[in-house]
């Protein structure tokens, strides 16, 4: 462009006159001038372009790696202005995602920490990828940090098979199995769950859960039902049998009646209280051990009540009772229910 402006303006400087070699000399030095003129005018417009294309590309590479790059700020009149503003929104609205993404991460952390029920997931190559502290109390291990294999840290065969099953299957299974624990074993329901997004992508996830105070509860009450018709006979019986020596004539002596009839009101009491625990075996807890009334009871004269209340169904098969407890012995125990 300057090089034609250049001859324009030799050609009309001299006319119609001839050009000599000097005079050409000196328009080809102008020309040459010009095209540097040009040129440079040319890159200094091209850099000049160029900013905000490099500054976003900056700002963009630097959002990709997580970082928090300063927005791009141009002129309301630039031709990248809205492009700009669009990837400064961009990163804005990123940065909230990020910020509630670390809030979430937090939270499930602590859910995690404080979780009873241990929690392990496995992704696809068979590496833990995290486990929360009560998994590792429940295997008895210390779980390491970083991805590494499960069996690594499971080492309870039940357990270990059963996720092999799993992901083999690609079904969930639940079972309840035996870990061993200090001081007692434990007895654990174990759920694996299989998840799955993809065909090839899916994760394990392993939650243990501590039923042993749950079956030893169930335990109590079987063994409540089973001695609960043998513990409910020895009242009736003994109910029956005072009943009856009065109906034969036992009534007609006052100090005998009254002897009697306290028996048999005792042993009313002591039914009614097995009878009230029968229909109570459903709220049975573990913690209530904790509210029994346990006293200091004289052995001698517990087995001497025991006598007492027996002595007529005793008289009645000629069987004679002798009581060789020592009147310095002495239990611990909850006098309702001896």
């Amino acid at each position: 462009m300057l090089n034609f402006l250049v001859i324009f303006i030799a050609m009309r400087m001299l006319g119609a006159s001839q050009l000599t070699g000097s005079t050409i000399s000196q328009l080809g030095f102008l020309d040459l001038i010009a095209s540097i003129i040009e040129v440079g005018l040319f890159n200094w417009a091209f850099l000049h372009r160029q900013q905000p294309i490099n500054a976003m590309t900056h700002k963009v590479q630097g959002m990709l790696k997580d970082e928090q790059p300063a927005h791009v700020l141009l002129r309301h009149n630039d031709d990248y202005y809205e492009l700009a503003m669009a990837i400064n929104r961009l990163q804005t609205h990123q940065q909230k995602l990020l910020r509630a993404k670390t809030q979430q991460t937090e939270e499930l952390r602590l859910l995690l920490a404080y979780l009873p029920i241990g929690v392990m997931v496995i992704d696809r190559y068979r590496k833990v990828e995290m486990a929360n502290a009560a998994m590792a109390e429940f295997l008895q291990t210390e779980i390491n940090p970083h991805r590494h294999p499960y069996t690594q840290d499971i080492h309870q065969f039940e357990l270990v098979s059963l996720i092999g099953k799993v992901i083999s299957d690609k079904t969930s299974r639940r079972q309840v199995i035996t870990l061993p624990g200090v001081p007692t074993e434990k007895r654990v329901e174990v759920s694996v769950v299989y998840t799955s997004t993809t065909e090839d992508f899916f994760q394990i996830l392993v939650l243990l859960y501590d039923v042993t105070e749950i079956y030893a509860v169930e335990k109590m009450q079987m063994d409540f039902i089973s001695n609960a018709s043998h513990e409910l006979k020895t009242p009736v019986t003994a109910i029956a049998g005072f009943a009856e020596t009065l109906l034969g004539g036992a009534k007609d002596d006052p100090a005998t009646l009254d002897e009697f009839l306290g028996i048999i009101q005792r042993e009313s009491k002591r039914l009614t209280e097995l009878i009230q625990d029968v229909l109570a075996i459903s709220r049975i807890e573990s913690q209530s051990l904790s509210e029994q009334q346990v006293t200091t009871i004289k052995l001698a004269e517990m087995v001497t009540e025991q006598t007492r209340v027996l002595q007529q169904i005793a008289s009645m098969k000629r069987v004679t009772f002798s009581n060789l407890v020592s009147d310095d012995v002495k239990v611990s125990a909850d006098e309702k229910k001896t």
